[in-house]
């Protein structure tokens, strides 16, 4: 078929005015599809065609493209997805190399096939079917970690090859009628290949090929970035171009930026996310003309791998994978291969389920306990034990060595403690017993207790600093009741008449009064702490031959106290006794341990000698978000409908058995709240949740996420259901805002003296530098001349100390109700911060951003 000249053809690359979206997209260079840019290029589509085509490219060389494909390529294989890898990549063909293939015959691969295809327009379907059968270009990949993997090479490189390639003749193609050679021979791989997926290795550059495979074919563009300046001005070019080819494709290509050869270190790390991220986010609103102020998710700002791909030596000095390197260099890429699973639905588990979300409703309403279950000291325990998950930090938490668990108010503290001090809990450490210390609903201990005891004229404890004491007598008590076989051990030894009425006085007090009693008559004695340290030693070493190693669990050591100034400081009296009395058994006592679970603020109220001594014994309490969907997971297992459709799509799945990767159990979710939100952008469900979940410092909450649940729960049954999905988008969000402002008034309850500053808050926006969020809060306290009632506490106590209000942004910063504002510097460049997410619709902050 005769040619148009180039001449001649050059003015016909720009698509006319009256282009549509259904309408033919000739433009076949780069040049070409930026001039012929529309204004209503669509955001994107909600379903990937299937198989999909996912082209890499990188702007410049050793972007780690080709890399990039081969483990991603490596990885559908090894979930038996059949992928077909093909090199477009014409003037450096590699891609055979890298996925360690024979090397092709003469006259066969990718050059030859589009070489014919650009000469069968005039044939029919069945003839150019034929003249473009792939079975004798196709060489297998040696990787051996599941389905096989196909791949089209370019061609064996020879001065006949070079003579072809000079004759392609690539900017004429989309001249005439579709498709082009390139979509003809993608489409011959679909037809006769059947594979899973199409991946396009491409040409660096401005390449034409590139242009065409990217803007015309591919339904994902992959754009490998490295973290270098150079990068940026190529970034914007495609970034461009996809926006074009979106107004002529109906929302494709989608489009996913990946920075690579991210440098090693923290140093690297702060590259990527200080200036790095910022910069693409920049280049990438600007041309599809998003507006700050309405992007509060990062899937919204633009569609980056946050993570990047890290540079590693090994990767980069390996010229062919093997099996083995594969497995152990994919986690260097398993962001990019979790966003594009995200992005194409890669089903690793199953298939789609239809979802009952009325039935569903009703049955989590009926046996959830979703509104009790956020407070674990009013939850029956069994309820506790079977919806407990294990944090990820478990050992190091229920290790011997650690006395000193530590979280914020709703960290789920108190689910530890009576997931322990159930029956189960003793099956967690063999030759470990977990006992009952004190617990938020003990009821040995009176909400008055401290106080009469404080107030008692013969003890004097605050005179005579018994606190300590006071802990230890309380932990004989315990440990006398477990062992009703320790009294007669103490008996054969030296005591006096006295003490010895004492102890059997403690071993006998099971009620309030008969043990406030007791604790009286041992501290009004004269040597009442020595006396106590005895007798907790003694006990120690008659268990030693009798009975396992006992841990006595503490919690809801912040009850029993008020708000008022007077009250804190008793309660800050009591709990530094405790440490304080404790920490000397700690290494000394062989068969006594204990485990105190702290909120962070009492924790930092501690006043002893020898504080840092603690740090060795000390861990924080942390969930990570595999954690908290398998909390999610543990309450929708109510559901007996919601649990066929869990089975359904994993037979093996189970509370006793969920997956350990965290987008496993994401799947197993998707019928419970979708796979995105329903506005019509490209936010992950889970990814929207998790962030409303975790304040500033990242840290997650299991209270927020029941309290979420439970009022989106409630606010579905207005709604009208959908086919597939239990949860609304409008009910997670009516959740998230009841959840924050349950969040809010736990953070009150926790930090008194921030109730003034966090009432500031209100109306405010949610950045700023550290001088606007002042000038703010004075503004807003201005307002305010007289003192806050509601604590009992100054409103101006915090600023009024030393460093005045730089204090109150520390705290705040430390709190996790603001965190540095990465995306943005003030005028002259100092840091801004921001009031987390968590935190924005319970303070009565604005939506979005300045």
């Amino acid at each position: 078929m005769a040619r148009k000249s180039r001449t001649s053809a050059r003015s016909e690359l720009v698509p006319k005015a009256e282009n549509n979206s259904d309408a033919m997209f000739s433009a076949a260079s780069f040049a070409g599809v930026l001039a012929s840019d529309a204004p209503n290029a669509a955001p994107g589509v909600s379903t990937i065609p299937t198989p999909p085509v996912i082209a890499f490219y990188g702007f410049r060389g050793g972007a780690g493209r080709t890399t990039a494909l081969a483990h991603f390529a490596a990885q559908l294989s090894a979930r038996q997805v059949s992928p077909v890898a093909v090199d477009i990549d014409l003037e450096a063909p590699g891609l055979h190399y890298v996925l360690d293939c024979p090397e092709s015959e003469e006259g066969r691969g990718v050059l030859a096939l589009l070489r014919a295809a650009s000469s069968l327009e005039d044939n029919s379907e069945q003839e150019r079917s034929e003249a473009l059968r792939l079975v004798p270009h196709i060489v297998k990949s040696r990787l051996d970690v599941g389905a096989p993997i196909r791949v089209l090479p370019a061609g064996r490189l020879s001065p006949e090859y070079l003579e072809r390639l000079e004759d392609l003749g690539v900017p004429l193609w989309h001249i005439g009628e579709p498709p082009s050679p390139l979509e003809a021979l993608i489409q011959q791989v679909k037809t006769e290949l059947k594979p899973g997926a199409i991946l396009l290795d491409c040409r660096t550059g401005l390449s034409g090929l590139s242009a065409s495979a990217m803007f015309h074919v591919a339904d994902v563009v992959v754009l490998c970035v490295p973290v270098s300046a150079q990068s940026l001005d190529g970034l914007e070019i495609v970034i461009k171009g996809v926006h074009a080819a979106r107004a002529y494709r109906n929302g494709l290509p989608e489009l996913l930026i990946v920075p690579t050869m991210v440098p090693e270190g923290p140093e690297g790390r702060e590259r990527l996310e200080r200036w790095f991220l910022p910069e693409i986010e920049e280049r990438y609103a600007k041309v599809f003309d998003i507006n700050d102020e309405t992007a509060l998710e990062p899937a919204e700002r633009a569609p980056i791998v946050r993570e990047g791909v890290e540079y590693r030596r090994g990767i980069a000095l390996t010229d062919s994978l093997r099996t083995d390197f594969v497995q152990r260099s994919a986690g260097t890429y398993a962001a990019l291969t979790r966003e594009l699973d995200r992005l194409l639905k890669v089903d690793t588990i199953g298939g789609t389920v239809s979802v009952d979300a009325r039935k569903i409703i009703e049955e989590l309403t009926a046996h959830g306990n979703l509104k009790s279950l956020a407070f674990a000291e009013s939850t029956p325990a069994q309820d506790i034990v079977s919806k407990f998950i294990q944090p990820a930090d478990f050992r190091a938490i229920t290790d011997p060595s650690t006395w000193y668990v530590i979280g914020a108010k709703g960290a789920g503290k108190t689910w530890m403690w009576q997931y322990l001090s159930s029956d189960v809990g003793q099956t967690v450490l063999s030759n470990v017993v977990f006992a009952e210390g004190h617990g938020p609903r003990s009821e040995l201990l009176s909400p008055n207790f401290f106080r009469e005891l404080e107030a008692d004229k013969e003890v004097k404890l605050e005179k005579r600093q018994l606190h300590g004491a006071f802990w230890l007598l309380y932990a004989a008590n315990r440990l006398l009741h477990r062992y009703e076989w320790l009294l007669g051990q103490l008996r054969s030894q030296k005591y006096t008449a006295q003490q010895a009425r004492i102890i059997s006085r403690l071993a006998a007090a099971n009620d309030p009064a008969s043990l406030k009693q007791a604790l009286i008559d041992a501290l009004s004695v004269e040597d009442a702490a020595t006396f106590a340290e005895r007798l907790i030693r003694a006990i120690d070493a008659a268990l030693l031959q009798e009975a396992p190693t006992t841990i006595l669990l503490y919690d809801g050591l912040d009850i029993g106290f008020g708000s008022d100034a007077r009250s804190i400081a008793r309660r800050r009296h009591f709990v530094s006794g405790l440490i304080e009395a404790i920490e000397p058994l700690r290494g000394m006592c062989k068969r006594i341990g204990f485990k105190l679970f702290l909120r962070e603020d009492l924790f930092a109220e501690i006043d002893i000698q020898n504080q840092s001594h603690l740090d060795a014994a000390t861990i924080e309490l942390k969930w990570e978000p595999s954690d908290i969907w398998g909390l999610t997971l543990n309450v929708m297992w109510e559901s007996p409908s919601y649990r066929a459709c869990v089975v359904a799509l994993d037979p093996s799945a189970s509370p006793a058995n969920w997956p350990d990767e965290e987008e496993r159990r994401l799947r197993l979710l998707v019928p419970l709240w979708g796979d995105e939100m329903e506005r019509g952008n490209k936010i992950q469900t889970a990814r929207f949740i998790q962030r409303r979940t975790a304040d500033g410092k990242d840290r997650l909450f299991p209270r927020t996420l029941v309290q979420l649940l439970a009022a989106a729960v409630e606010h579905q049954k207005t709604l009208e259901s959908s086919g597939d999905r239990v949860l609304r988008a409008a009910s997670i969000l009516r959740g998230y805002n009841e959840a924050s402002e349950k969040r809010v008034d736990d953070l009150r309850k926790e930090y008194v003296t921030l109730a003034g500053y966090l009432d500031a808050l209100k109306g405010r926006n949610p950045t700023g530098t550290e001088s606007e969020i002042i000038e703010g809060l004075k503004s807003a306290l201005r307002l305010k001349k007289k003192s806050s009632t509601r604590s009992g506490v100054s409103l101006g106590a915090l600023h009024a100390r030393p460093r005045g209000w730089h204090k109150v942004i520390d705290r705040l910063l430390h709190v996790g109700v603001l965190r540095e504002y990465k995306r943005a510097r003030g005028v002259n460049l100092e840091k801004k911060y921001e009031i987390a997410l968590l935190y924005r619709p319970g303070l009565g902050v604005k939506a979005f951003g300045v």
